[in-house]
Protein backbone atom coordinates (compact mmCIF):
# COMPACT_ATOMS: atom_id res chain seq x y z
CA UNK A 1 0.00 0.00 0.00
CA UNK A 2 2.84 2.41 0.81
CA UNK A 3 4.47 1.76 -2.56
CA UNK A 4 1.26 2.75 -4.39
CA UNK A 5 1.02 5.96 -2.37
CA UNK A 6 4.69 6.70 -3.11
CA UNK A 7 4.07 6.07 -6.81
CA UNK A 8 1.15 8.52 -6.82
CA UNK A 9 3.25 11.10 -4.99
CA UNK A 10 6.05 10.75 -7.51
CA UNK A 11 3.63 11.06 -10.44
CA UNK A 12 1.98 14.09 -8.85
CA UNK A 13 5.32 15.76 -8.18
CA UNK A 14 6.43 15.05 -11.75
CA UNK A 15 3.24 16.57 -13.16
CA UNK A 16 3.49 19.67 -10.96
CA UNK A 17 7.15 20.26 -11.92
CA UNK A 18 6.31 19.68 -15.59
CA UNK A 19 3.44 22.17 -15.53
CA UNK A 20 5.55 24.80 -13.73
CA UNK A 21 8.45 24.42 -16.17
CA UNK A 22 6.14 24.46 -19.19
CA UNK A 23 4.12 27.36 -17.88
CA UNK A 24 6.83 29.70 -16.61
CA UNK A 25 10.13 28.82 -18.28
CA UNK A 26 9.64 27.31 -21.72
CA UNK A 27 7.30 29.87 -23.38
CA UNK A 28 9.64 32.77 -22.74
CA UNK A 29 12.78 30.93 -23.83
CA UNK A 30 11.17 29.75 -27.07
CA UNK A 31 10.80 33.33 -28.25
CA UNK A 32 14.59 33.38 -28.61
CA UNK A 33 14.51 30.41 -31.00
CA UNK A 34 12.47 32.40 -33.51
CA UNK A 35 15.76 34.08 -34.38
CA UNK A 36 17.37 31.81 -37.01
CA UNK A 37 20.94 32.50 -35.84
CA UNK A 38 20.24 31.57 -32.21
CA UNK A 39 18.29 28.48 -33.31
CA UNK A 40 21.11 27.24 -35.56
CA UNK A 41 23.80 27.88 -32.94
CA UNK A 42 21.87 26.02 -30.26
CA UNK A 43 21.22 23.11 -32.63
CA UNK A 44 24.91 22.85 -33.54
CA UNK A 45 25.89 23.06 -29.86
CA UNK A 46 23.47 20.28 -28.95
CA UNK A 47 24.71 18.06 -31.78
CA UNK A 48 28.30 18.54 -30.57
CA UNK A 49 27.24 17.68 -27.03
CA UNK A 50 25.42 14.59 -28.35
CA UNK A 51 28.54 13.33 -30.13
CA UNK A 52 30.69 13.97 -27.05
CA UNK A 53 28.15 12.32 -24.75
CA UNK A 54 27.75 9.22 -26.89
CA UNK A 55 31.51 8.98 -27.33
CA UNK A 56 32.15 9.16 -23.60
CA UNK A 57 29.48 6.62 -22.78
CA UNK A 58 30.49 4.24 -25.57
CA UNK A 59 34.18 4.08 -24.59
CA UNK A 60 33.60 2.85 -21.06
CA UNK A 61 32.46 -0.70 -20.35
CA UNK A 62 28.98 -0.30 -18.96
CA UNK A 63 26.10 -2.55 -18.14
CA UNK A 64 22.92 -2.56 -20.24
CA UNK A 65 21.03 -0.12 -18.02
CA UNK A 66 23.76 2.49 -18.41
CA UNK A 67 23.91 1.95 -22.17
CA UNK A 68 20.19 2.70 -22.44
CA UNK A 69 20.95 6.24 -21.23
CA UNK A 70 23.37 6.77 -24.12
CA UNK A 71 20.83 8.57 -26.32
CA UNK A 72 19.34 10.95 -23.76
CA UNK A 73 21.46 13.82 -25.13
CA UNK A 74 19.04 13.63 -28.09
CA UNK A 75 16.34 15.30 -25.96
CA UNK A 76 17.22 18.94 -26.75
CA UNK A 77 17.84 18.18 -30.43
CA UNK A 78 14.45 16.50 -30.85
CA UNK A 79 12.84 19.31 -28.86
CA UNK A 80 14.36 21.93 -31.18
CA UNK A 81 13.41 20.05 -34.34
CA UNK A 82 9.82 19.52 -33.20
CA UNK A 83 9.61 23.16 -32.11
CA UNK A 84 10.75 24.34 -35.53
CA UNK A 85 8.31 21.98 -37.27
CA UNK A 86 5.35 23.20 -35.22
CA UNK A 87 6.40 26.83 -35.63
CA UNK A 88 6.61 26.41 -39.40
CA UNK A 89 3.16 24.81 -39.46
CA UNK A 90 1.79 27.74 -37.46
CA UNK A 91 3.46 30.19 -39.86
CA UNK A 92 1.81 28.50 -42.84
CA UNK A 93 -1.65 28.04 -41.32
CA UNK A 94 -2.01 31.12 -39.08
CA UNK A 95 0.53 33.53 -40.63
CA UNK A 96 2.17 34.03 -37.24
CA UNK A 97 4.60 32.24 -34.96
CA UNK A 98 3.33 29.57 -32.62
CA UNK A 99 2.05 31.01 -29.34
CA UNK A 100 2.63 29.17 -26.10
CA UNK A 101 0.41 29.00 -23.07
CA UNK A 102 1.84 30.50 -19.89
CA UNK A 103 0.62 30.41 -16.31
CA UNK A 104 -0.28 34.10 -16.44
CA UNK A 105 -2.35 33.71 -19.59
CA UNK A 106 -4.46 36.81 -19.16
CA UNK A 107 -1.53 39.19 -18.62
CA UNK A 108 0.53 37.94 -21.57
CA UNK A 109 -0.98 39.03 -24.90
CA UNK A 110 0.64 36.21 -26.85
CA UNK A 111 -0.61 33.51 -24.48
CA UNK A 112 -4.14 34.87 -24.55
CA UNK A 113 -4.21 34.38 -28.33
CA UNK A 114 -2.91 30.81 -28.26
CA UNK A 115 -5.25 28.12 -29.52
CA UNK A 116 -5.98 24.71 -28.04
CA UNK A 117 -4.11 23.03 -30.90
CA UNK A 118 -1.01 25.07 -30.08
CA UNK A 119 -1.28 24.14 -26.41
CA UNK A 120 -1.63 20.44 -27.24
CA UNK A 121 1.34 20.71 -29.61
CA UNK A 122 3.35 22.33 -26.80
CA UNK A 123 2.77 19.34 -24.52
CA UNK A 124 3.36 16.83 -27.32
CA UNK A 125 6.70 18.44 -28.17
CA UNK A 126 7.77 18.26 -24.55
CA UNK A 127 6.76 14.64 -23.97
CA UNK A 128 7.96 13.34 -27.35
CA UNK A 129 11.37 14.91 -26.80
CA UNK A 130 11.65 12.77 -23.66
CA UNK A 131 10.02 9.59 -25.02
CA UNK A 132 11.82 9.28 -28.38
CA UNK A 133 15.40 9.15 -26.98
CA UNK A 134 14.28 6.60 -24.39
CA UNK A 135 12.75 4.44 -27.12
CA UNK A 136 15.83 4.76 -29.35
CA UNK A 137 18.14 3.83 -26.48
CA UNK A 138 15.98 0.84 -25.57
CA UNK A 139 15.84 -0.34 -29.19
CA UNK A 140 19.58 0.06 -29.83
CA UNK A 141 20.60 -1.72 -26.63
CA UNK A 142 18.18 -4.59 -27.18
CA UNK A 143 19.09 -5.12 -30.84
CA UNK A 144 22.82 -4.34 -30.93
CA UNK A 145 23.99 -5.33 -27.47
CA UNK A 146 21.52 -8.20 -26.89
CA UNK A 147 20.59 -7.16 -23.38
Amino acid sequence: MNSIINLYLIIGLFLIVTLVVMGFVIPHTLKFFRNRKIYNQSLILNICLLVIGIGLQYVENQNCDDKRLMFYPLCPIIFLLLYKLSDNIALKKLNRHMFYLTMWQFRDEESAKSTIIENVAQYLIFFLSIYIPAYIGFWVVNNWYSC
